[in-house]
């Protein structure tokens, strides 16, 4: 049965290798320049040239104009060309010049889009568990009527599986004075140099 299994995950990709001649599809993205979902997306980036697509231009003509009025006035920018249908803007540059970080960056700052790429950082797993961490928060802040929040609570419990340890063995090292450690560093809202 597992002969089966590793033919089944081998075919695809020996598939793909057979039909492309072994050849690796060029990627778009050959700069290497960081996506920001939904805010400022790098669609294709080669020496010279770096096409975004920017959700916000679409069917925004006003918008688009006043965007390709602020970065053509860059000096490296030979050409802007921007489609408010797609919401993409292409940018040709000198590559001696720049470096297409910093135009990147430099497109960010003249669209405003700062705020929103950092808001937009992050995983969609990490988004969701502080989100569930908030919810959480409050849901202790209101059941005990605002007497406690969940990192007094979280606090709280590992000083005292701290001192359990501690007692229990004091020989034990590093388990209990750690804990004992995390949850008054925790409990004071200060953090250690490896934290």
């Amino acid at each position: 049965m597992s002969g089966g299994f590793l033919a089944a995950a081998l075919l695809p990709i020996l598939g793909n290798m057979i039909l492309n001649g072994g050849k690796n599809k060029r990627k778009p993205n050959q700069l290497n320049l960081p996506s920001f979902r939904g805010v400022l997306e790098v669609k294709s980036a080669v020496d010279g040239r770096i096409r975004f697509s920017i959700p916000f231009l679409k069917g925004n003509g006003q918008m688009a104009a006043q965007a390709e009025q602020q970065i053509s006035r860059l000096k490296p920018v030979s050409q802007v060309s921007i489609n408010t249908v797609t919401g993409s803007l292409l940018v040709c540059y000198d590559s001696c010049a720049v470096q297409p970080q910093l135009l990147q960056a430099a497109v960010m700052k003249l669209l405003g889009l700062e705020e929103a790429a950092n808001e937009s950082g992050g995983s969609l797993l990490g988004r969701e568990c502080r989100t569930f961490a908030q919810s959480m928060n409050h849901a202790v802040a209101d059941k005990t009527g605002g007497l406690m929040d969940l990192n007094f609570l979280i606090s709280i419990l590992m000083m005292g599986v701290g001192m359990f340890f501690v007692l229990k063995n004091p020989a034990k090292f590093p388990n209990g004075y750690t804990l004992l450690r995390w949850g008054t560093n925790q409990l004071l809202g200060q953090r250690g140099a490896g934290e």
